[in-house]
């Protein structure tokens, strides 16, 4: 058994694959930057997306629409349907990712995901390109803050990460996040794809979160790449895009699967 089919059954063991209407892989396994050695910070990562039950949408109570799992190196998010859909169509980086890993990074899925997933090109607006600078620049600021605050003092840090950050003195995890972003923000600027797998740069990523690339010429390659966005922009490359996805479709998708889920047809 390799080890991307060992993960599928372990995250399938936490997850009845019946709950989800897709479920994938995210992170540095779908990045081509993943260290699977125990010495790593890295977790599985998986996201998915499920219905709740009819009464939790027409009750009094509603149910969550966040689910959270987390056993051993495993990090599992999942999302109900109607904020599953509305992060896609916001653009939101860690969510419309899953729409465009590599097949073999997708668990399960039923004739809704494959739906979702047929009709992913629909999600490439203007709302992509303005989600990814605005979540490098997150990134950025977190990878500024994490050279002048003291490790003890990083709350958001494991054991692992606090002793990458003391010995390397800044977030590796966070620049690797940011170039990486930075550079899906161009690519999709210049090309229209969104490349979450990263065929050409992911040995250079995975050495920028090993901590082997020193903090001033990330910094530097961050802005160039900020600028090289920017530009982009202004010369009118989101001209290429929709500014949302067709929404009426979208809407259709929802209440299809929440129906679906609660045993009426489709």
């Amino acid at each position: 058994m390799d080890s991307l089919t060992g993960y599928k059954a372990d995250v399938l063991n936490y997850i009845d694959s019946g709950v989800c209407h897709l479920l994938s892989f995210r992170g540095s396994l779908t990045h081509n930057t993943h260290d699977p050695s125990t010495q790593s910070f890295d977790d599985i990562d998986a996201i998915g997306w499920f219905s709740n039950p009819l009464a939790k949408y027409l009750g009094v109570y509603s149910g969550k629409d966040t689910k959270e799992i987390k056993i051993n190196q495993y990090d599992i998010v999942l999302y109900e349907t109607r904020k599953f859909l509305k992060l896609c169509s916001q653009g939101n980086p860690n969510v419309i990712s899953m729409l465009f890993v590599k097949p073999e990074h997708h668990i399960s899925y039923d004739k809704f995901g494959k739906e979702l997933l047929t009709n992913r090109d629909m999600f490439k607006t203007q709302l992509v390109a303005r989600a990814l600078l605005g979540y490098a620049g997150d990134q950025f600021r977190r990878a500024k803050n994490s050279t002048i605050i003291a490790p003890a003092h990083r709350g958001y840090a494991g054991d692992k990460r606090k002793k990458s950050i003391a010995e390397f003195g800044y977030d590796t995890k966070y620049c690797g996040h940011l170039i990486r972003l930075l550079r899906m923000c161009k690519e999709y600027l210049e090309t229209g794809e969104l490349n979450v797998y990263r065929e050409n740069d992911g040995e250079e990523l995975y050495y920028i979160k090993k901590g082997r690339v020193p903090y001033e010429p990330i910094v530097l390659l961050a802005d160039n790449l900020f600028q090289n966005c920017q530009h982009l922009i202004k010369a009118g490359a989101l001209d290429q895009f929709p500014e949302r996805p067709d929404m009426e479709f979208v809407n259709e998708l929802s209440m299809s699967a929440i129906l679906y889920y609660n045993g009426y047809g489709y």
